[in-house]
């Protein structure tokens, strides 16, 4: 079991060296915001602690949603080539909802 996850992960996931602190409050805010929707999504107990697949999805969640925070809502770009580039623009990311699903406490 562990933790959502950490900024130390995070930063890992974004090749960001462990001593620059000159992002921090961005990704903390992203974190907290992640694990939330998360817990939301999941309806688990805020305090429980998870598999390590649901922190190594939470992990990767901040760090697609850290690198794609500048461009929100672009689904697209267009180059003079004619080449275009799709860009999921989905609350979750496919494999990180395939994990949420699997882990999902169903009500009946």
């Amino acid at each position: 079991m562990a933790t959502w996850t950490t900024l130390d992960i995070v930063k890992s996931e974004q090749y960001i060296d462990i001593k620059d602190d000159d992002r921090d409050d961005v990704l903390t805010t992203l974190i907290t915001d992640v694990t939330a929707r998360m817990i939301s999504y999941l309806d688990k107990d805020p305090t429980a602690t998870v598999t390590t697949e649901l922190a190594q999805a939470c992990a990767k969640q901040v760090a697609y949603e850290f690198k794609r925070r500048k461009d929100i809502g672009l689904s697209s770009v267009s180059y003079p080539d004619g080449s275009v580039n799709k860009y999921q623009v989905d609350e979750w990311l496919p494999d990180v909802l395939k994990i949420l699903d699997r882990n999902r406490t169903i009500h009946l």
